[in-house]
């Protein structure tokens, strides 16, 4: 499991800043990907996805567009947060579409997050709140299951103190579980600073006392124990 997320991780750089053309797609190469897509492979239920949206030798449908696109999210592919958004923006359901940009943009985005900032002003401040919370909810439940990247931006947001009240063991108990992500998203794309991210850890424990560093390392000894008595 470990191995397909550092996979997913490695290929974000290329999913993520088009260097693979929708116009590139085969309509006789559907059938093949959809079955690697059935298979949770992230990248062909992306593919799959676009298919669906673009009509790609299939009936155009942004429902089976968003089902594709949403399982392969679940594997932490950043552009694909964007295209979910994208599609509910164009029926009209802003908070969803507010969601999933803002989901992007933790990521470092910039696109979703210009896309984000367009669509404010059609949401109440409560509509908005909503929509970060229902982030939070995301993030946890794909954390649990092991998704390093939300792992980390799961810690970001316990430390923030903006979604949730802040929790500074809790935030490092998400970073630290989320290394294999720390350890690569330095060299996943060169057009995206995570030289903050790379920073947090330490700067998050340089703000805590031991006894909290401590109850921190206990959780993620807990986690790992559950995962483990799960399988």
């Amino acid at each position: 499991m470990k191995l397909i997320f550092l996979i997913i991780i490695l290929s974000i750089s290329l999913s993520v800043y088009g260097y693979e053309f929708v116009q590139d797609y085969k309509a006789s190469d559907f059938n093949s990907i959809l079955e690697q897509a059935k298979n949770d492979d992230a990248l062909s239920q992306e593919k799959v996805a676009k298919y669906y949206l673009h009509g790609i030798g299939v009936t155009q449908s942004n429902e089976k567009a968003l089902y594709w696109f949403k399982k392969s999210a679940n594997w932490g592919l950043t552009n694909t947060k964007k295209n979910i958004g994208d599609i509910y923006l164009k029926s009209k359901n802003y908070k969803e579409s507010y969601k999933w940009y803002f989901l992007a943009t933790l990521d470092n985005l910039y696109p979703a997050e210009k896309a984000m900032i367009k669509i404010e002003n059609k949401l109440t401040k409560q509509e908005i709140n909503d929509a970060k919370y229902s982030v939070f909810e995301w993030l946890k439940k794909n954390a649990e299951k092991g998704e390093p990247i939300s792992q980390f931006h799961l810690g970001k947001i316990y430390r923030s103190n903006e979604i949730v009240k802040q929790d500074k063991v809790q935030a490092l108990k998400w970073i630290m579980l989320s290394q294999s992500y720390l350890t690569l998203i330095s060299s996943a794309n060169p057009y995206v600073d995570n030289s903050e991210d790379l920073k947090l850890l330490e700067d998050l424990m340089n703000t805590m006392l031991q006894n909290e560093i401590n109850q921190s390392k206990e959780l993620v000894k807990a986690w790992v124990k559950q995962r483990k008595s799960n399988k």
